[in-house]
């Protein structure tokens, strides 16, 4: 895995049209994992399951954050986070996840 992201060093191989093996692309960033072949639908199916159950209307706003940070200067960030968390934390999925971890149980979440 790598140490820290570098979206130049990720974007050489397509920039040069350089041919890369997987343990590279790993290196770099370009994909998450890499794994043998009779493993990797085995592997997909639960990364896609837990995201399934996860609590989607977070998901979808971290993925909205991590996308839009990229684009706006650190001054704009704070004011982008506080805005969708004021949304997601008045969610019956965020009361959920409350209840949930004070029940000690897992949340049944309904994306609402």
């Amino acid at each position: 895995m790598t140490s820290g992201f570098s979206a130049s060093m990720a974007l050489e191989p397509f920039r040069t049209g350089d041919l890369i093996g997987a343990a590279e692309a790993e290196r770099l960033g370009i994909v998450n994992k890499v794994l043998p072949d009779d493993q990797l639908m085995g592997h997909v199916r639960e990364v896609a399951a837990k995201i399934a159950r996860g609590p989607q209307l977070s998901i979808r706003f971290i993925k909205r954050a991590v996308y839009q940070g990229t684009r706006i200067d650190l001054r704009t960030c704070p004011d982008l986070i506080s805005s969708h968390y004021a949304v997601v934390s008045s969610s019956e999925d965020h009361k959920e996840a409350v209840v949930a971890y004070l029940e000690k149980r897992k949340p049944n979440f309904t994306g609402k």
